[in-house]
């Protein structure tokens, strides 16, 4: 086959998505090749990366896996009134009259923009856009020829690769050779996700003190991954990978996607991992209704617009006696107030999407309430797509404040290790007490540790409420509370023995003609099939590494004005990977220090003076997540 003149091959059959596929290249002298996703252009040219081995041979492999068929996002398309990839064709060959047409178009929502940011992003981007249309009008015909065949084939699901290879006098292949090859999007997957590496890999020594470690799990396809201490159904496991999809793919094993989680590794040597593909992506958003006597927002005082006299928040946000009009993102910051029901909801998201709603919290696959299908919106400034809901009143409106959960440790220092709360939950450990401040609905959970072994547990909640706590998975039991100024305050003491997990839980008790209601609501992703999910776990393994120990010398008294700084280390320095630093004040940060035996690092230290003394300090770490300290104090007699 050929591209504008130039020779290529074909690859067939199709190649599935996400499996791995190998190809090579034969070169009649010895070469170093690389790949690129474009051809060469004389002011342009996309990113490019070497074959498996970058060494100069005849013969040259690489590994690579595919995503299934790539699209221009839908949103874009709908905000330009395209139908396909082909029509950006047309728009790129006439982009200097569409970039006008659109900034026209918009001229009034970038006016807003502007005010609100202080940034004037037509001046911003002018001159990037003059500079791409100029670009583009001085291709010559042939990479028109180029592009136009790229996009076609990106249309249809497949692909070009360009390869360049060059020998050891820096001579590159004359003309371009490319490989072409199409993704099956028809391909129907059975498979469960694959994890193809890990990092640190599987079965690696780890520090037990440190608590959380990171662990980076790299799947074949975009997944939703969870894990657990002990094995169960992936339905069951209740923590979770955070993981890439989408465009976001590594380099790892020829194309893959990294799922990461810091996982509690201190009492455990393995965890349990199962995966699913085709996830959805869903966001969770809690909507406040109050239903009395005035039309009002709660929390708009912080949309300051005092400074645009064309400027209001209700450009974003409007109420009226039965309708909500709020972007997706804005839900949480602001409450409504509205005289009656039913409520006609219209929340905006800058993605078309399937959302539903219940009056409990919930899974997204078990909301009965639903929106109707999104469509383009007519205020692009609140969101690209609106979405519309008929909100009817619940039968009891939501008394339960909601849950917490506190894993308490001994530990030198107080202070949050690690966790997940609601943004209007603070926390504060401090001498012997933990105070929680709550300014609405809380939810989550949090790793302190004290330095105490008894503390005085404190909840402060707004309004009149009753909370009530439960240690290590036991029974429920009263906290002492008391209401002062619009508040309820209930505390509780609390023995930390070798750790404790305490769930607190709180009711409103607030008497009044208002009644508060909160709507969960869900959005995600479209068209999204049943996922493959693993039969068995992935069992990802660790062993406790010995700690590191240091040593430092000299110390007490020297006789010289110069001396040789030494640190002996517990490991091996190659094999645990040990680097130390030094210095006399470590706030100014380590200076690195020479290896010099497999268990020892050295630095010569000049320009002592008699009759002074010195402190130096040391910080060494491996590759298993230890860290120590030390010092050393000498005094300089001649």
């Amino acid at each position: 086959t050929e591209l504008a003149g130039n020779p290529g091959v074909r690859i067939t059959p199709m190649i599935r998505p996400h499996k791995p596929f190998t190809f090579g290249i034969k070169t009649s002298e010895e070469s170093r090749c690389r790949l690129k996703l474009s051809p060469r252009f004389e002011y342009f040219s996309l990113p490019s990366f070497w074959f498996n081995d970058p060494g100069f041979k005849t013969e040259h492999n690489l590994t690579l896996r595919m995503p299934p068929k790539l699209s221009i996002p839908q949103k874009l398309l709908d905000f330009l009134n395209m139908t396909s990839t082909s029509d950006i064709i047309p728009l790129l060959e006439n982009l200097g009259p569409t970039y006008e047409y659109y900034k026209e178009r918009l001229r009034d929502k970038l006016e807003i923009y502007t005010m609100i940011t202080g940034k004037d992003i037509i001046e911003e981007i002018d001159p990037e856009v003059k500079k791409t249309i100029e670009l583009i009008s001085s291709m010559t015909p042939y990479i028109k020829t180029v592009v136009r065949s790229m996009i076609d084939e990106f249309t249809k699901g497949g692909y070009y690769i360009f390869v360049e290879c060059s020998d050891r006098a820096g001579n590159i292949n004359k003309g371009e050779f490319f490989v072409q090859f199409e993704v099956d999007a028809d391909y129907v997957d059975k498979e469960a996700p694959i994890i193809v590496y890990a990092s640190p890999p599987n079965n690696s020594k780890m520090s037990r003190t440190k608590g959380l470690t990171e662990i980076s799990l790299f799947v074949d396809e975009p997944a939703e991954c969870r894990y657990s201490y002990e094995d169960m159904e992936f339905k069951d496991m209740e923590k979770s990978f955070m993981c890439n999809t989408g465009y976001h793919i590594s380099p790892v094993a020829g194309g893959t996607y990294e799922c990461t989680a810091n996982a509690e590794m201190k009492n455990s040597t393995r965890i349990f991992v199962r995966c699913r593909d085709n996830p959805s992506k869903t966001d969770l958003y809690q909507l406040d209704v109050i239903l009395g006597n005035e039309t009002r927002i709660i929390g708009i005082d912080k949309y300051n617009y005092s400074n645009y006299s064309n400027l209001s928040p209700e450009m974003y946000v409007n109420v009226t006696e039965d309708s909500i009009e709020v972007p997706a993102k804005t839900i949480e910051d602001v409450g409504f107030r509205i005289k009656r029901f039913p409520v006609d909801l219209k929340i905006y998201l800058p993605e078309n999407r399937d959302c539903r709603y219940s009056n409990s919290s919930q899974e997204f696959k078990e909301m009965e309430g639903r929106f109707g299908r999104c469509r383009i919106s007519e205020r692009i400034e609140r969101g690209l797509y609106e979405c519309d809901a008929d909100l009817e009143q619940p039968s009891e409106p939501d008394i339960f404040i909601g849950n917490l959960t506190l894993k308490l440790d001994k530990a030198a220092d107080d202070g949050i290790t690690s966790g997940y709360m609601s943004d209007n939950v603070d926390i504060n450990a401090d001498s012997g007490k933990i105070d929680v401040v709550v300014g609405g609905k809380m939810a989550g959970e949090s790793s302190i540790n004290v330095n105490s072994e008894e503390i005085v547990l404190g909840i402060n909640v707004s309004g009149s409420a009753e909370c009530r706590y439960m240690e290590d998975e036991g029974i429920f039991g009263d906290m002492a509370c008391n209401e002062e100024d619009n508040s309820t305050i209930c505390t509780r003491p609390i023995t930390i023995g070798d750790g404790v997990s305490v769930k607190l839980q709180c009711t409103n008790t607030s008497e009044t003609d208002e009644k508060n209601y909160v709507f969960y609501i869900g959005c995600s992703d479209i068209n999204i099939t049943e996922g493959n999910v693993n039969n068995e776990s992935y069992v990802y393994v660790s062993s406790e590494a010995e700690p590191l120990n240091i040593t430092v010398k000299p110390s007490g008294v020297i006789s010289e004005k110069e001396t040789e700084l030494v640190v002996k280390v517990s490991g091996s320095i190659s094999r645990d990977r040990i680097n130390c630093g030094y210095n006399e004040n470590p706030f100014y940060g380590m200076l690195e220090m020479q290896k010099i035996a497999d268990d020892r690092f050295g630095a010569h230290i000049t320009g002592l003076e008699n009759g002074k003394k010195y402190r130096y300090y040391v910080q060494c770490y491996d590759s298993y997540g230890n860290e120590a300290e030390g010092f050393t104090e000498f005094e300089v007699v001649i």
